[in-house]
């Protein structure tokens, strides 16, 4: 019964393979699209064919093991799949032809050869012949995992040497703009440069902002205008002094904030590609938090607003614990 169903599963589907194994004229890949959904059915009739007939015909009635079967079929099924492409694409490529054939010849042997009394030799070398197409099957796999991994290496590569690049231009601009800076510039003017990428001109950044004798009421001040989404992260991280006296300001800057961003999140299908830009605000009012300023009732409005944004969970929760002054 196996050798029976296995016949039924091979002739049709070799047939086929042998046909688009040697096309009369180029049909890929310019020709059927997906061609890999053509030959995959096939070449899975043909490794099932020779499956049954390892395992459960022939071979198995001369007492050859079955592991040998078993351990060809992967590479026998990738390898059906992809040699009748390759002859397809490129046009009568010899060895994927060779192939194509040794993987019928080998499975037609295994098949029928016991069955019409032929020497066990016989049946192993087909088992041989599709064994070596097996071997070619998962040297395909480990080409393709390999080029898979260079082409990843070469992607970060690139992506670190464009990054490198950007970076390097605007640090050059940043500097330019730096030296145009009047002997005495405002706190605005200074501002922009706080998260320079020049480590030096930030520091010099850092340094000539500490050094203002009334920067607490610049500050308090920068905060009503354009300008205050840059001093945040300034703030957060880097100002001098206490931050509790801004509190207010900062207070009236975060709800203005909030109803702006409502609009903007009620209209945006994924809210975490927000988060970089939202959590400034929160890391702000933390910082002022630590230092003993009021924010309470700013950061109520934005637990409301965060709450139930999808990847925004997160913001939502330290803004909820800013609400309740933990």
């Amino acid at each position: 019964m196996a050798d029976l169903i296995a016949s039924l599963l091979f002739v049709p589907g070799g047939a086929l393979l042998a046909l688009l194994t040697f096309p009369q004229k180029r049909w890929g890949p310019e020709g059927p699209v997906g061609a890999h959904m053509i030959t995959a059915p096939l070449a899975l009739a043909v490794t099932v064919a020779f499956a049954l007939g390892g395992l459960a015909g022939g071979l198995a009635q001369m007492g050859v093991p079955g592991w040998p079967t078993v351990a060809a079929l992967p590479g026998t099924f990738v390898a059906l799949v992809l040699l009748p492409l390759i002859t397809s694409a490129r046009r009568q490529v010899p060895w994927a032809q060779l192939g194509v054939a040794a993987a019928l010849l080998g499975t037609a042997i295994v098949l029928w050869a016991p069955a019409a009394g032929a020497p066990r030799a016989l049946a192993c070398t087909g088992l041989g012949l599709v064994a070596a197409v097996a071997a070619a099957g998962y040297g395909m796999l480990l080409v393709f995992w390999v080029s898979t991994v260079n082409a990843r290496v070469r992607a970060v590569a690139d992506a670190r040497e464009r990054e490198a690049e950007f970076r390097s231009s605007q640090s050059q601009w940043q500097r330019d703009e730096w030296a145009k800076l009047p002997p005495n510039p405002e706190l605005w003017q200074l501002i922009q440069f706080v998260g320079g990428f020049d480590d030096d001109l930030r520091r010099e950044c850092h340094a000539r902002i500490a050094a203002l004798p009334d920067l607490e009421a610049r500050m308090a001040a920068l905060l009503g205008t354009g300008w205050a989404e840059h001093a945040l992260r300034y703030l957060a991280d880097v100002y001098p002094r206490s931050t509790a006296p801004l509190a207010a300001p900062l207070a009236a800057l975060l709800l203005a904030e909030c109803e702006r961003w409502r609009s903007t999140l009620d209209h945006q299908g994924e809210p975490a590609s927000w988060w970089a830009n939202l959590a400034k605000f929160v890391e702000a009012a933390e910082r002022v938090a630590r230092d003993g300023g009021d924010v309470q009732r700013p950061m109520r409005a934005w637990a409301e607003l965060l709450r139930g944004r999808r990847g925004l969970e997160s913001l939502q929760q330290r803004a909820e614990q800013l609400a309740r002054g933990a």
